[in-house]
């Protein structure tokens, strides 16, 4: 994925789900917490991602930022397909922070 013009290339980590799209017809802060958890599996692939990379940072290979998640789900609420976008962030920076704390959260649970 190019993001605009000057800008460099990123990954963008796509799940296709059979499942209905989550409907996004209540308040700002509900639909916000249905969002984080309809992406939060897409989260912890990025982390995974995030980790392998640093764990083969001597590859000579050039790896893309992963950047971007988008679920496309087959069917939603109007019966057509749909995809849902998210952006981890638009620094290095802030997509570490967003991957820390699905990291913090997942070792909550294990």
């Amino acid at each position: 994925v190019k993001d605009g013009p000057g800008a460099g290339v990123s990954l963008r980590i796509v799940d296709y789900k059979t499942g209905k799209a989550p409907h996004l017809k209540y308040t700002p802060a509900m639909n916000h917490k249905i969002m984080n958890e309809a992406f939060f599996q897409l989260k912890i692939y990025a982390l995974l991602l995030q980790e392998n990379k640093k764990k083969y940072k001597k590859s000579t290979r050039k790896s893309l930022d992963h950047r971007f998640l988008r679920l496309l789900y087959l069917t939603s609420h109007n019966d057509k397909a749909e995809s849902l976008d998210y952006d981890l962030g638009a620094t290095k920076e802030e997509r570490d922070a967003e991957l820390q704390a699905v990291h913090a959260e997942l070792a909550n649970v294990w």
